[in-house]
C-alpha cells in the first residue's frame, strides 16, 4: 500500500511542477531544524530531489507558517514541536514558482521518530560538525550554518 502512496506522491509531483511553470504561482512553505542533543533531524525525501533535507513542507490556505511546520513535522516524522524559534526566510523561484519559506528552530527531548512512510524515506540524527550525507538539497548547507549562527547566538544571550 505504502508503494502506491509513493508512486503516487511521484505522480502529483510532476504534474504539479507542470501547473507550476505554466501558471507560476506564489506559495509558501515551512521548514523546521529539529534539533536533539545536538544533534539535526534530517529527512530523506521520496521525492522531488530525493535527498537529504529538514522537514517541511507547504502552508495550506488560512494556515500560519508556525501552524504549518508544527503540522508538517508532525506528519512527516510524528515529532510534536513546541517552543518555535523563526531563524530564517528565503524566496525560492525553483520549479518556476515563487515560494516564500520560513525557516524555524524547536528542540526535542526524544530522538524517537516515526516516518510517514510516503514522502520521507529515512532519517538520520545529524552531527553539524560532521560532513554532510549525499545527495542532499542546494539550501541544507546554508540551513545548517543559519543553525550554527543561531546556536552561537543563543549560547551568548
Amino acid at each position: 500500500m505504502n508503494e502506491i502512496k509513493v508512486i503516487s506522491v511521484n505522480i502529483l509531483s510532476s504534474i504539479r511542477k507542470i501547473y507550476w511553470f505554466v501558471f507560476r504561482p506564489k506559495t509558501r512553505g515551512a521548514k523546521c531544524i529539529v534539533e536533539h542533543d545536538g544533534k539535526i533531524l534530517l529527512v530523506k525525501l521520496s521525492y522531488a530531489h530525493k535527498g537529504w533535507t529538514i522537514p517541511g513542507g507547504g502552508v495550506d490556505r488560512g494556515e500560519t507558517y508556525e501552524e504549518a511546520v508544527r503540522r508538517e513535522v508532525l506528519e512527516e516524522v510524528g515529532i510534536k514541536l513546541n517552543g518555535l524559534k523563526k531563524i530564517d526566510e528565503y524566496l525560492s523561484t525553483k520549479y518556476y514558482k515563487r515560494d516564500t519559506v520560513q525557516v524555524f528552530y524547536a528542540k526535542t527531548n526524544s530522538s524517537k521518530v516515526k516516518l510517514d512512510g510516503v514522502e520521507i524515506d529515512d532519517y538520520l540524527w545529524f552531527d553539524p560538525k560532521d560532513s554532510l550525507p549525499n545527495p542532499h538539497s542546494i539550501r541544507l548547507p546554508g540551513l545548517i550554518e543559519k543553525f550554527k549562527s543561531f546556536k552561537n547566538y543563543s549560547n551568548i544571550i
